[in-house]
């Protein structure tokens, strides 16, 4: 994605989203297919957050935008993982900084995000109120190197954020993360075209049969379709509903029309910003928690029939 085309996508996402705790992921390896378009948006995001002039223009050359450039803004926090010495690895810093994507192998560096850089984060966000802008911004780079303490530590300032701090997450590998952290963030997928589900067209197939009986409030059909889902293999079930918060995504994208970061394409295309056409933003909204929550319970083998049962009569309460 060009610089321009994050930088617009990110204005319609800033200005019409509520959440302080946005994930944007992906399935490719680190600091390869989309690493640079994370840099793009997180950079695009802070500016066009922080700007003076109001009015953010690419290479802005206002105070805050070159603070922001050089990394050196006061109400900006950036958490990587770390070696021993609790320094920044500079290939983090390379790449930050100058774009520059290096070999460096993370899991040869035996690198973490660690509880006493949580702890630091909390004092940065309690300790006083921004000194130039009017919030904080906090940014984890590859959160799913976090151990449970550091992720339960997290949890605690996620679940009641200050009104005034805004967290950024950008991870390839978000099912390590706790579930109860993942529902708390807006979650945005960035994928490579090796990403492509295996599943995709049968799950497609499924989830637009699936909206259909709920949208007509065909419960005749349901129960038969319900049904024949709690005989698949818990593998599958667990991949569909994954791929429903996947489709979930799409259409909350298309119903702010940021049509650019959208990651499906021809007639799944046309399906979705149909459907988006019949759901409103904050209707998608619940019902993507409500998927989460139902992906959770699946995940504890919970009753696969009142699940999935619950989850429609969701949908229908929220079409």
């Amino acid at each position: 994605m060009k610089k321009y085309e994050v930088s617009q996508v990110v204005s319609n996402f800033t200005k019409q989203t509520k959440s302080q705790a946005i994930l944007f992921y992906s399935q490719s390896s680190y600091l390869m297919n989309n690493i640079k378009t994370f840099r793009e948006i997180m950079f695009s995001f802070l500016k066009q957050s922080y700007c003076e002039k109001g009015n953010f223009i690419l290479d802005c050359d206002c105070k805050n935008c070159k603070l922001i450039t050089n990394l050196n803004h006061p109400d900006i926090k950036i958490i990587t993982p770390v070696a021993n010495s609790g320094e920044i690895p500079k290939f983090f810093m390379d790449f930050f900084l100058e774009g520059k994507v290096s070999e460096g192998n993370i899991s040869e560096n035996k690198l973490v995000i660690s509880k006493d850089q949580i702890i630091e984060m909390q004092n940065f966000i309690n300790s006083s109120l921004p000194s130039i802008g009017k919030s904080k911004t906090v940014i984890f780079w590859l959160p799913e190197y976090m151990n449970s303490v550091s992720m339960n530590l997290l949890l605690k300032t996620i679940e009641e954020p200050p009104k005034n701090t805004n967290f950024l997450f950008f991870t390839e590998n978000k099912d390590i993360l706790l579930p109860t952290l993942l529902s708390r963030t807006m979650q945005f997928f960035i994928s490579g075209e090796e990403d492509k589900n295996e599943n995709f067209v049968e799950n497609m197939q499924m989830f637009v049969e699936w909206m259909r009986m709920c949208y007509v409030k065909k419960y005749v059909k349901l129960v038969p379709f319900i049904e024949d889902f709690s005989k698949r293999d818990k593998e599958f079930q667990k991949n569909f509903f994954v791929f429903l918060g996947f489709v979930l995504e799409q259409l909350w994208l298309s119903s702010l029309k940021m049509y650019s970061l959208m990651q499906v394409v021809d007639k799944d295309l046309e399906t979705i910003n149909k459907m988006a056409s019949i759901f409103s933003t904050e209707s998608i909204q619940k019902i993507y928690e409500s998927v989460n929550r139902s992906l959770r319970y699946i995940v504890r083998n919970s009753n696969v029939k009142l699940v999935m049962m619950n989850l429609s009569l969701d949908i229908i309460e929220n079409k």
